[in-house]
């Protein structure tokens, strides 16, 4: 199916490995000018190199900046002043018993998870409006709706894209510009394989003794029995970014 992306500019937060870089690749198979971000250029560099080993001919740039505070935003916007679709990826969540989070932990999260796309989406919609074209994509998780493993503070912050596309549906109405959410079920991500990797040092056990019992105990309902690969994820974005799915707007699409 041709998405009819190619020559459209595409930014994805948070884009230098895991779910991010894979949203990225996608796009770029599909004729998409990418625009990856994240705060480690050696990491930036690498993730560039192996988009252009998987499609070769892909035009992709990567900018450093970070953006857990407005002066990384502000970069951000500066070296890419307009795009024809934004994935909101970043995001960032540390499994802690709630009450040892502090107030200055509750901020980072809250930047992170919820300023970096507010800020991004504020920059880009009036342009995108302004052309009468645009597709603002935010990618959540499943823990929206649930707070498994002590993560509740992290994930509290990722329910606020699920607020923040109720207006933005209603503002978008005739625009020609989308705003959709992409919510995943649990997910291989590079914060996933750290987390588990910390699980199984601290237990003495396998990744994969760690990952069964994770899945048993906080995923019971979960049909898979796995945890998603990025690969799965990354179509179901590059679909919401096209052309042909004009029609979903205030959507959100949960991957089963």
């Amino acid at each position: 199916m041709d998405l009819k992306l190619r020559g459209a500019r595409a930014l994805v937060t948070g884009s230098s490995s895991g779910v991010g870089w894979a949203i990225a690749r996608e796009l770029a198979a599909e004729g998409a000018s990418v625009v990856i971000n994240g705060r480690d250029a050696l990491r930036l560099g690498a993730a560039v190199d192996r988009i252009h080993q998987a499609v070769p001919g892909a035009e992709v740039d990567a900018v450093q900046a970070d953006l857990s505070g407005a002066a990384g935003c502000q970069a951000l916007q500066e070296s890419v002043e307009d795009v024809d679709v934004l994935v909101c990826n970043l995001g960032v969540c540390e499994p802690r018993p709630f009450e040892v989070v502090s107030d200055v932990d509750w901020q980072h999260l809250f930047e992170v998870n919820v300023m970096s796309g507010v800020r991004l989406v504020r920059h880009h919609l009036p342009r995108m409006k302004s052309r009468g074209w645009g597709r603002i994509v935010f990618v959540s998780n499943e823990f929206a709706d649930s707070a498994a493993d002590g993560a509740g503070p992290g994930h509290m912050t990722t329910l606020a894209p699920s607020s923040i596309l109720r207006g933005l549906t209603e503002s978008c109405e005739g625009t020609g510009v989308t705003v959709n959410t992409v919510v995943p079920g649990p997910i291989r991500s590079e914060g996933t394989k750290r987390m588990l990797a910390t699980l199984a040092r601290e237990a003495g056990k396998s990744i994969q003794e760690v990952e069964q019992e994770h899945m048993a105990r906080a995923h019971p309902a979960w049909a898979r029995k796995r945890f998603l690969e990025p690969a799965e994820l990354a179509p179901i974005v590059a679909y919401v970014c096209s052309s042909p799915a004009g029609r979903l707007n205030g959507s959100t699409l949960r991957l089963a």
